[in-house]
């Protein structure tokens, strides 16, 4: 009984079988199932176990910024040197030693302070080291008062990243341009002096973007006031300029003269000569009083390296990977890019310890917390909030979206979309609820990737924030998307998240130890949160130690976000040590996206992989894995190394006969125990071959990879006209370790729960007893299964319990159970083993006088010897007893025992005789004869 309700139901209330949907904080709600006393939680509240720990992480994250931006504030005014305060008075005495040391923005100050009055003393020890990497502050403190000791030991460090050598790129955004402009604009960063003749090229240098241009006097340029803004220079730095150029194109030996432009002080300079090969050019100069007020909009703002005249015809003057350093020595530094564009991001880290000392009690309290934030891509933010949910729909309006700020009239935006649509369908993007056509992000910016630019209309009341997004022109089609996003100016880029939501999209690890020791016992508690981009969990373990035994618990939450939906499980350990017994009991919750469909079974062979790999064709590096296991199940495994190249390297199913205007879908699982290997991505695809294999069309999927967790994925796509044969595969692009397991290719456009093909199942009872679960269960989405395992050992001898129970749960008020359990009792009389499988149960009682069976069916193949037999029936190929019947077999018997003797119905024993006959009166004559017709007529 599943009843849903904003109040608990108050009927009919069965223990352990109703279920009621708590729905009074909305859908989907909260499922509960009553014990008897009251409601117990089936399925974890995730959500506000969630939204506590996040805010109570984020307030401890956001106190320390704090404290720590407010400590080196009040550095950079102290004066430098250092010194010993002493203040005195009636009610305390305090000395305080303090050592200032700044030099070029580091920091270096040491801070001893001794506090004492008539209530406590108080001693702590401060440092605080700020550099170009990272700013760490170390306090240790100790206080003493009649009450007992408190001492705090507590170190926070912040580090943007590490950085190679001893200095630092200056310029954000040098690898990609990301946010470059065709105007100049003063909180910009990157500008195309000359939109309409400088463009962005298709190749790359060592991996970075490259800008090109045919005409002279046009260039990549870079913003002097972002320096100033985010200051890193000063006046009287010296700074060096790079840029890689080249003339794609050019002619061997010839050259192209180029020059470095800016502010007064530092123009007109001219470096070495472009070639047709990659080489770095630079310029040196000292950073002025009028540059540090560089407007920011105008030519003077802007320092470039432009040519001084057109290539030739056919040819290309190319630039990459610009860097601006502030010089130490005369050393050359090669490229690298800004910290803050490394893709580790900020990380704030924060240790701490305290110690509380008093009578009959010592309490130990260890937390880190360690948050990585994502920075936002250089030249611009994500103006959309909650921008990377993903969506399926069959309908014209996809979502409305929320902006950060208002839309400005007249200013142009780029929308950038990840998704698809059918053929003939677009997506369209409106303001104003629909009202007003902004444009169609058909523009291709990567693969799976569109974006369009427009310019804002004015918005009407209460739509400034407000941004639709469209499948148009058809509403009965489907469209996906992964994610969206909305950049000023006309420059599409990735997506990142808005710095509003970066609460819950940065990652962060909160680790406590807590340890109470007192005259009662020992209390020992670990605590552990983690949230990253697509997993939060939480765990616990709590052990007690008193004088009547140990008590150890661990609980375990987790939530897994996928793209198929969220996976929640919960587990709970426990063990409890007495003087009587010992029990152990654990307990799993695993709640699951569970769909039920029996008609779309997967047509690959051979998935589980159990003793080769038959019908799949390996590439190089590829091996069948009977060590990483998922659910049990073998893998397939493809390591890649050493490749400067794209090589593809996976696995292909052989192909499969197919025909057109059919949707089939590819899914499998992924895993890999090292991300940062994989250098260049992974896919998986499902290809449409025609007769001749000739490729016709073919769908591809990204591969997305969280370390240390398998996700599935798929891709679907529709059989075009003309195919004969499908066929799928997967595989790492370049480097890196990837494992895959349970693929399964189904005709629809979503995969369904795994399922082997019944083709590579041998035993035919598993296909009925599959079968038939999945027809019970079609019409379930939710699966809940409970596991149980119990050891018990008490006075009365040994117990040991394994119980399973499925509840396949759908939206009415019914549910499906299936249930199986073991029990093995030891006891000081004998053994008990039981086996129960719905309401089938199975027993054998030993003891050391008895041995009973009690199942519908036993199969012994071994030779038996009994001392006596007592049966209602034997059944042979010889005999046959059934109550006082016998049977003997209709060719006769040979008798070749001397001392065996016949008994007639009469009793009397006669010796056996050969060719005797043993049948008594053959002749009949002790019938009595009866006329045909009489109601006793025996006819022979």
């Amino acid at each position: 009984n599943i009843i849903e309700a904003k109040n608990p139901p108050t009927d009919n209330l069965i223990v352990g079988k109703t279920l009621w949907r708590d729905i009074s904080n909305g859908k989907p709600g909260i499922l509960k199932v009553w014990n008897g006393k009251g409601w117990e939680l089936l399925i974890p509240d995730v959500e506000s176990i969630k939204k506590d720990t996040l805010e109570q992480v984020s307030k401890d994250i956001q106190l320390t910024k704090e404290e720590l931006n407010k400590k080196v504030e009040e550095a950079q005014e102290e004066a430098t040197g250092q010194f010993n305060t002493v203040t005195e008075s009636l009610s305390k005495v305090t000395r305080t030693i303090s050592d200032v040391q700044r030099d070029q923005g580091e920091i270096d100050k040491k801070v001893t302070q001794v506090e004492q009055d008539s209530e406590k003393f108080k001693l702590s020890i401060e440092t605080l080291t700020k550099n170009s990497t990272d700013t760490t502050s170390k306090i240790n403190t100790l206080e003493s008062n009649v009450e007992g000791n408190k001492k705090l030991i507590s170190e926070v460090k912040e580090n943007v990243s590490n950085i190679n050598d001893d200095v630092r790129n200056l310029l954000i955004g040098s690898k990609s341009f990301d946010g470059a402009l065709t105007i100049a604009q003063a909180d910009s960063r990157w500008w195309l002096k000359s939109a309409d003749k400088v463009k962005i090229s298709k190749d790359v240098f060592q991996g970075n973007t490259v800008v090109e241009t045919q005409s002279s006097w046009t260039a990549l340029a870079y913003n002097f006031k972002d320096l100033v803004d985010r200051k890193v220079v000063k006046v009287g730095d010296k700074v060096t300029y790079s840029i890689f150029t080249r003339v794609k194109g050019l002619p061997d030996g010839q050259d192209l003269q180029h020059t470095f432009y800016f502010a007064p002080g530092a123009t007109g300079i001219r470096p070495n000569k472009s070639t047709n090969q990659w080489q770095r050019v630079s310029v040196s100069f000292i950073v002025t009083a009028s540059m540090m007020s560089s407007a920011g909009t105008d030519n003077e703002s802007h320092f470039r390296v432009e040519p001084d005249a057109n290539p030739p015809a056919g040819c290309w003057y190319q630039q990459s990977s610009p860097q601006l350093i502030i010089t130490i020595g005369n050393k050359d530094y090669s490229w690298r890019p800004a910290p803050e564009d490394l893709a580790d991001g900020n990380v704030l880290t924060k240790v701490t310890t305290e110690i509380k000392e008093s009578a009959g009690k010592i309490s130990e309290k260890l937390t880190k917390v360690e948050t990585k934030v994502n920075n936002d891509k250089a030249g611009g933010r994500n103006l959309l909030l909650d921008s990377n949910v993903k969506y399926e729909k069959n309908d014209y309006l996809i979502n409305q979206y929320s902006l950060t700020e208002d839309f400005s009239t007249g200013e142009e935006y780029t929308f950038v979309i990840k998704g698809a649509v059918p053929a003939d369908q677009k997506f369209g993007i409106w303001m104003n609820s629909g009202s007003s056509i902004v444009g169609y992000a058909t523009s291709v910016y990567a693969n799976g990737i569109t974006y369009v630019t427009f310019k804002a209309v004015a918005a009407t009341s209460g739509q400034e924030r407000k941004l639709s997004l469209y499948n148009v022109p058809n509403n009965t089609t489907k469209a996906v998307v992964e994610w969206v996003a909305l950049y000023k100016g006309n420059k599409p880029q990735d997506w990142t998240p808005a710095p509003e939501n970066q609460v819950t999209n940065d990652e962060f690890t909160k680790k406590t130890t807590e340890i109470e020791k007192s005259v009662n016992g020992i209390k020992e508690s670990i605590k552990t949160v983690e949230k990253t981009q697509v997993d939060f969990s939480e765990r616990v373990t709590t052990v007690e130690k008193t004088a009547d035994g140990i008590k150890e618990k661990v609980t375990s939450l987790q939530e897994i976000q996928t793209k198929q939906g969220t996976q929640l499980q919960e587990a709970k350990a426990g063990w409890e040590t007495t003087a009587k017994a010992l029990e152990g009991k654990v307990e799993i919750k695993d709640v699951e996206d569970y769909v039920g469909g029996i008609g779309n079974q997967t047509v690959l062979r051979n998935v589980l992989w159990k003793n080769d790999t038959k019908y799949w064709i390996l590439q190089s590096g590829t091996t069948r894995d009977t060590t990483v296991l998922y659910k049990g199940c073998n893998t397939l495994r493809t390591i890649s190394t050493g490749n400067t190249a794209d090589v593809y390297r996976g696995a292909t199913h052989e192909v499969i006969n197919a025909g057109p205007g059919w949707n089939y879908v590819f899914s499998a699982y992924f895993y890999t125990d090292n991300k940062s290997s994989i250098d260049n991505g992974a896919k998986m695809e499902l290809k449409c071959l025609d007769a001749n294999g000739n490729v016709l069309k073919q769908y591809g999927q990204e591969i997305t990879l969280t370390q240390g967790m398998w996700v599935r994925h798929h891709v679907f796509g529709l059989l075009v006209e003309g195919t004969k044969k499908v066929q799928v595969q997967y595989w790492l692009r370049r480097n890196g370790r990837l494992w895959v397991a349970q693929p399964m290719l189904q005709i629809g456009d979503k995969p369904s729960s795994f399922m082997e093909n019944p083709v590579d199942i041998v035993d035919k009872d598993k296909i009925m007893e599959e079968v038939a679960d999945k027809i019970a269960t079609e019409d379930y989405t939710k699966k809940v299964t409970e596991l149980e395992r119990g050891i018990s050992a008490a006075a009365e001898g040994v117990e040991i319990t394994s119980k399973r129970q499925e509840k396949f749960i759908n939206e009415t008020y019914a549910a499906y159970v299936k249930e199986t359990g073991s029990k093995l009792k030891v006891l000081d009389e004998g053994i008990l083993a039981e086996v129960k499988k719905g309401n089938i149960i199975a027993a054998i009682n030993f003891s050391s006088e008895k041995l009973e069976i009690d199942v519908s069916k036993v199969a012994i193949n071994a030779d038996t010897m009994v001392k006596w037999l007592t049966a209602k029936g034997i059944d042979t190929n010889l005999i046959r007893i059934d109550g006082d019947k016998i049977t003997i077999d209709k060719d006769g018997v040979t008798v070749k025992m001397i001392d065996f003797l016949f008994q007639d119905e009469w009793g009397t024993k006669t010796t056996a005789v050969s060719r005797r006959n043993l049948i008594a009166d053959p002749d009949f004559s002790s019938v009595t004869k009866k006329n045909i017709g009489h109601s006793d007529y025996y006819g022979f």
